[in-house]
């Protein structure tokens, strides 16, 4: 399971070359960079962090837009907007990967209530995404309130979408455990981990209700070997709780 990646979502008010020594330090391979944390960078900021991740040690592993592909049109227009202006972050950072949605927040459109019209706009979306950027890979988080909250509708939209460069981020939770992992195996390229309390909260990997011993156990065991990443995305985070749950995962895997 590499590179062991820390998510920028943690401290998503500082700016990204504050964070990058930090990384470094406290022994991640690799960062995932939320969207947000980039905008209003010029190309040559962004070869500046490019250069100063190099430097440390550090690879850009991945850009984490947020992207509305079926609540309404203008939602639609500004989400193929900022993936057109994440694709070419991505370049330019010489990332791999980006984190993708079909949708984000609670108005999202979840597959229990999607309408044909709702995929439609979707799939065709992700067709025009994916095939601009051929040599990205493009990982769908399974999430509730979009049209991968389930295994079956995972499968669905990649069956739909049919891009070579479209793979899943399987975020482990109550949805989403080992048999769901067995099933998408084969398509998952990316992983969120953060746990969860009684409430469904999120809270640090070893304080919550999942039992992740188990659940990483069952992961090696199936020779899962691609990125894995530490995504704290509840505010309030310091720098030693992230330490400890990375020390926690590396431990683990």
């Amino acid at each position: 399971m590499k590179p062991l990646t820390f998510c920028s979502l943690a401290f998503r008010e500082k700016p990204i070359e504050a964070l990058l020594p930090w990384v470094a330090k406290t022994g991640f391979d690799a960062i995932e960079i939320l969207g947000g944390q980039l905008e209003g960078l010029s190309d040559s900021a962004l070869l500046a962090l490019k250069d100063q991740a190099q430097d440390c040690g550090v690879e850009i592993l991945s850009v984490a837009p947020y992207l509305w592909l079926t609540q309404n049109e203008e939602l639609r227009k500004e989400s193929m907007e900022i993936a057109h202006k994440t694709i070419h972050q991505a370049r330019t950072l010489g990332a791999k990967k980006i984190r993708t949605f079909t949708d984000s927040g609670p108005t999202g459109i979840g597959s229990d209530v999607a309408t044909p019209e709702h995929w439609e706009q979707a799939v065709t979306a992700l067709k025009t995404i994916t095939a601009s950027a051929p040599e990205l890979r493009f990982v769908v988080e399974t999430h509730a309130k979009t049209l991968a909250d389930t295994a079956q509708s995972a499968e669905r939209l990649l069956q739909k979408v049919s891009a070579h460069n479209l793979k899943l981020l399987f975020q482990p939770g109550p949805h989403f455990w080992i048999a769901e992992f067995d099933q998408l195996f084969s398509e998952i390229e990316h992983m969120h981990l953060h746990n969860i309390n009684e409430t469904g909260a999120g809270c640090a990997l070893m304080e919550g209700v999942l039992d992740f011993k188990t659940f990483l156990q069952a992961v090696k065991t199936r020779g899962y070997a691609h990125s894995i990443a530490l995504e704290y995305c509840w505010r309030g985070n310091s720098p030693a709780d992230l330490e400890k749950g990375f020390a926690q995962l590396k431990e683990l895997i």
